[in-house]
C-alpha cells in the first residue's frame, strides 16, 4: 500500500467515525423528544382529567346548593346568617382523594340591580336618579348612569352623558352597544368610560337580574337585610349617616318583614317600591383543587317564584363576580 493510498484509508475511517457519532447524537436528540414529548403528553392528558374532575364535582356542589334552597324553604338566604359561612368540603370515594371543593352562596338582590334603569324599553327616571346617587357616593361621575342606560336600551339616542353607536363604533376595535338587558354584571367592562378601578368600586353594590329572573318583577326589589348602606341610601333618598344607622341596627337583628323596616321620615315616599326583605338570586361561588389543578366556577342560582324550583341561570368558569 502506497502512501497515498494509507492517506486516502485514514480520511475514509475519520469520515466514517464522524457519521456515526452524529447518527448516535441523532438518535439520541430524538429519543429524548420522544421521551420529553411523551411525559408531556401524559402530564397534558392529566391536566384534562383532573380539569373535567374538578368541573364534575363542581357542578356537584352546584346540585347540593340547590338542593340546599329547595330543602330549606323559602326564608333560607333571606338573612347573612343563613349563607355567610364558606363551605370546605372533601371529597372522597372510600380512601380515593377526589378534591377539595370550597363554596358559597352569595346574597344577588341586596345589590343595585343595574337592569332597572330600563323598564319597557324606556329610562326609568327616577331609577337613573338613585343610580346616580349610588355613584356620587362611591365618588364616580355621575354621569355614568347615563352611560349604562344607554347600553341597556334599545333607541340609539344618547342620553345625556350617554353614548350610543357613534361613540362606540369608533373605537379600536369597534363594537355596539348591547341594547340589551345585562345578564352578568362583568358586561359593564364594555362600557366606555368605566375603566377597572370604577368597576372594582362598583362591584360590591351592584348586580345584573333581568326581568323575570328570580322571580322578580321591574323593577326588582332589593333585600335591606344584605344591601350596603350606599344601596340603602340610594333608594330611600336618605342621607348616609342614617343609611349606616339602619345598617347597624339590621346587623344586630335582621329585618324578617318589610312592616318591620321603619323608615325615617324624610325617605323617599316611592322607596317602598323598591325595597323588599326577601332574596330570589344567589351567587354561587366554588373552587376545586384536584391534584396540581384548581377550577373555579361561578353560578347565578334563580330561586323561582313558585319556590318550587332553582334554575342556573348563569354558569362561567374561571370567573368570579
Amino acid at each position: 500500500m502506497n502512501r497515498q493510498t494509507f492517506s486516502l484509508a485514514r480520511r475514509q475511517r475519520g469520515v466514517a467515525l464522524v457519521t456515526a457519532i452524529l447518527m448516535v447524537a441523532i438518535a439520541t436528540a430524538l429519543a429524548a423528544k420522544m421521551v420529553w414529548d411523551s411525559r408531556i403528553g401524559a402530564r397534558r392528558t392529566q391536566s384534562v382529567l383532573e380539569l373535567e374532575q374538578a368541573r364534575q364535582l363542581a357542578l356537584g356542589a352546584e346540585a347540593a346548593a340547590i338542593s340546599i334552597l329547595l330543602d330549606q324553604g323559602p326564608d333560607f338566604g333571606n338573612f347573612a346568617q343563613d349563607i355567610e359561612t364558606p363551605i370546605v368540603y372533601e371529597a372522597n370515594i372510600g380512601d380515593i382523594e377526589l378534591g377539595i371543593i370550597q363554596g358559597r352562596l352569595l346574597d344577588l338582590q341586596g345589590r343595585f340591580n343595574v337592569n332597572n334603569l330600563v323598564s319597557g324599553g324606556a329610562i326609568n327616571a327616577q331609577v337613573k336618579d338613585q343610580f346616580g346617587d349610588l355613584l356620587e357616593s362611591l365618588r364616580i361621575d355621575r354621569g355614568l348612569a347615563d352611560l349604562v342606560a344607554d347600553w341597556i336600551d334599545n333607541d340609539t339616542v344618547p342620553q345625556g352623558a350617554g353614548a350610543e353607536d357613534g361613540a362606540y363604533t369608533g373605537l379600536e376595535p369597534p363594537y355596539r352597544p348591547a341594547n340589551n338587558y345585562l345578564t352578568d354584571i362583568s358586561e359593564l367592562r364594555f362600557i366606555g368610560g368605566l375603566d377597572r378601578d370604577i368597576y372594582a368600586a362598583l362591584l360590591p353594590h351592584v348586580t345584573a337580574i333581568p326581568p323575570g329572573w328570580c322571580g322578580s318583577a321591574q323593577p326588582s326589589r332589593i333585600n335591606l337585610n344584605f344591601a350596603t348602606p350606599q344601596v340603602i341610601a340610594a333608594v330611600t333618598g336618605l342621607p348616609l349617616s342614617t343609611a349606616e344607622s339602619l345598617a347597624q341596627q339590621r346587623d344586630q337583628a335582621p329585618w324578617e318583614n318589610i312592616g318591620q323596616v321603619a323608615l325615617p321620615p324624610d325617605a323617599d315616599t316611592q322607596a317602598l317600591d323598591y325595597i323588599d326583605v326577601k332574596t330570589g338570586c344567589f351567587g354561587l361561588s366554588v373552587i376545586v383543587d384536584v391534584g396540581s389543578s384548581t377550577l373555579t366556577m361561578y353560578s347565578l342560582l334563580d330561586r323561582a317564584a313558585s319556590l318550587t324550583q332553582v334554575v342556573a341561570r348563569v354558569r362561567a368558569y374561571g370567573l368570579e363576580n
